[in-house]
């Protein structure tokens, strides 16, 4: 199908029979999910993911960088606590928000290309990875960078049709703000600037001034954090070197673990997705001898996909994860699964295109039936999965998983313990980063948190602050000294600095 020169985001949507699909119904349909899959996780989960409550610790401090991760995601979060206030409820909706809008940018690309049912089925299909729906609750750098990524392809498509150099400064500030989201958005540029090649836009005077002018926005977007990363002590480039090159594996070693991540993202995470693509693909063929197949063999099917569509499509699928695993197999990169996250979706229009799902196929009644059982029976087992392996199923995490750290009775236990001798109220709490920050959810005053100890990680603790604010330090079961006051589930507490200081 020969791309529209029409508007993106269309007030309704052709349908087979004539009709037209409101996309209020299709945004209806995407809130329902989201709202079912964030049900499910509140009422199974005891303790909020970890990402999710280091934003809400981050966010204390206002930074152009954190020892982690670059500022974006945490700037966003403060802006959401401002006016709802600090709950693990909100980053769930943040994160399902995120996800839901990258997505739309996604149909709206796929719906100009392909069409619009082969929107709605790429969309369903991506609803189907793991990365997506059972960690929909997730709001971290991964679930914002994919919104970039996603704004990024879509410009690039506009591009590749209809050029503008606003669109191209576009695609500049959304180059930097992914920047300042996470690093890894470089893999997003490098598909950018492989389509600037493969596809000859630098043949267009326009197209490169328009490079030039993407890269000079990026560059004044992105500038105030390299000037922070010059000056920090601690910055995402150091963490990035100890979690991902610090290992130095041998050749078979390291190709088994890069196998393993390519299987994970491949076979684990997305198979839900790819089953269900299968499924409609069985469903949509003809059946020979029928009055059905010979009509549309009379009417004839769609035109396929021009090269340049193939191509860019193929691009965005393909190229992140080649460029990863070469990171793994040359660069010695420890690959981490949640790396897929911000790219994974982009994969489903091009096995669409791979399985010659074309608009044709896909508006047979009989196989929108099929995608929408397809559908429903994936995400029935995924949420039964959700539930099995939850603290309420059947089958259960072991209790040193993260899922079960019981960080609300823990703070009960430590509000009759240890805050009687700080008034009722403590303003810090020092200990291991991820259980600190799920019990300052549930102390009075939301305390900030000491990261591991070190003022260094933790710019909201002002300098010379520790000098006269006493801290409530915190132990985990089996560690920190002897003799202190110990809680039922063996966490050791004990209060440093001046106890009797005067506490608002």
């Amino acid at each position: 199908m020969t791309p529209r020169a029409g508007a993106a985001w269309p007030l309704a949507w052709p349908r087979a029979d004539g009709h037209t699909t409101r996309p209020w119904l299709w945004a209806l349909a995407l809130a329902t999910w989201a709202a079912t899959w964030l049900a499910l996780r509140a009422y199974v989960a005891e303790t909020p993911p970890y990402d999710n409550l280091e934003q809400l610790s981050w966010l204390r401090s206002l930074e152009w960088g954190y020892y982690k991760h670059p500022p974006l995601p945490t700037w966003l979060a403060w802006a959401a606590v401002q006016v709802f206030g600090p709950s693990a409820a909100l980053t769930y909706v943040l994160g399902a928000a995120l996800t839901l809008v990258a997505l739309s940018f996604l149909a709206a690309m796929v719906r100009e290309a392909l069409g619009p049912r082969s929107a709605q089925v790429a969309v369903a299909a991506a609803l189907c990875m793991a990365f997506y729906s059972q960690r929909l609750h997730y709001y971290n750098h991964n679930t914002l960078l994919m919104l970039w990524v996603a704004v990024s392809a879509w410009l690039s498509w506009r591009l590749l049709h209809r050029p503008r150099l606003s669109d191209w400064a576009l695609l500049g500030l959304v180059a930097g703000l992914g920047l300042l989201t996470k690093y890894q958005y470089v893999l997003a540029a490098a598909c950018v600037g492989w389509l600037f090649l493969a596809l000859e836009m630098w043949r267009s005077p326009l197209h490169r001034v328009g490079a030039a002018l993407a890269a000079g926005v990026a560059l004044l977007v992105v500038s105030p954090h390299l000037w922070w990363l010059a000056q920090a002590a601690h910055t995402p480039l150091d963490y990035a070197r100890d979690v991902a090159f610090a290992a130095n594996t041998g050749g078979l070693a390291r190709a088994a673990a890069v196998a393993r991540w390519a299987a994970d993202w491949g076979l684990n995470r997305a198979l839900p997705a790819w089953l269900f693509l299968l499924a409609l693909a069985v469903f949509s063929r003809s059946r020979p001898g029928t009055a059905a197949h010979a009509q549309e063999r009379t009417v004839g099917s769609a035109a396929p996909p021009p090269v340049a569509t193939r191509v860019f499509f193929y691009s965005w699928a393909l190229l992140p994860p080649l460029v990863m695993l070469a990171l793994g197999l040359v660069g010695g990169a420890q690959l981490q699964t949640q790396w897929a996250a911000g790219f994974a979706f982009l994969a489903t229009p091009a096995v669409l295109l791979a399985l010659r799902l074309d608009e044709n196929r896909l508006r047979r009644p009989r196989v929108g039936r099929a995608a929408v059982a397809a559908f429903v029976l994936v995400q029935a087992l995924l949420m039964a999965h959700t539930w099995d392996r939850s603290p309420r199923g059947l089958h259960p995490f072991g209790p040193e998983h993260w899922c079960r750290f019981p960080a609300e009775a823990l703070a009960a236990e430590l509000r009759a313990q240890a805050l009687p001798a700080l008034g009722g109220r403590v303003r810090l709490i020092s200990g291991p980063a991820a259980p600190m920050q799920a019990l300052a959810l549930h102390l009075p005053g939301w305390p900030r948190v000491l990261i591991e100890r070190n003022p260094a990680l933790s710019p909201w603790v002002a300098p010379g602050e520790l000098a006269d604010t006493p801290v409530l330090e915190l132990w985990p079961p089996g560690q920190g000294p002897h003799d202190l006051p110990r809680t039922s589930q063996g966490w050791g507490w004990q209060i440093v600095g001046p106890v009797d200081a005067p506490l608002p």
